[in-house]
């Protein structure tokens, strides 16, 4: 009964691993782009610009619900 756990944890270490390699640099490769600190900094800016309209759709809800406008 233990064989087939480690067999299984080893499994999924290794494919753990290809999917953490294939996510570092594979969506660069698809999308075109070269790595650097200017992608970099992009991607940063751009993930602060998601997560603030985020608040704010947030906010403009929780308004609404305590008006009683609901959507």
């Amino acid at each position: 009964m233990a064989i087939p756990v480690f067999v299984g944890v080893g499994t999924i270490t290794v494919a753990l691993q290809s999917a953490d390699q294939w996510v570092k640099g594979g969506y660069i490769a698809i999308l075109g782009l070269k790595e650097g600190v200017k992608l970099r900094n992009k991607l940063k800016d751009a993930h602060h610009h998601i997560v603030l309209a985020n608040k704010i759709n947030e906010a403009k809800d929780l308004l609404d619900e305590t008006d009683g406008n609901s959507r």
